[in-house]
């Protein structure tokens, strides 16, 4: 998950020590997810994410909350 964070900046355009750089100070995923209320996996395709949120969406809307 790290490798496929940093190459995706690369990709962009980022230099990859400076990437790398401030991953390293950021929290860690540990502290992410245990912060997290929902937490989608990005490792996949576009579509494969997208189909994550669109079920978490409707099951959010299932149970009856609204944005605030």
């Amino acid at each position: 998950k790290l490798e496929t964070r940093i190459a995706r900046a690369v990709a962009a355009g980022w230099d990859e020590d400076d990437v790398r750089r401030r991953i390293a100070r950021q929290i860690t995923d540990a502290q992410r997810l245990e912060a997290a209320d929902v937490v989608f996996n990005n490792d996949g395709t576009p579509d494969e994410l997208r189909n994550q949120v669109v079920s978490w969406w409707h099951d959010y809307r299932a149970r009856g909350y609204k944005l605030a």
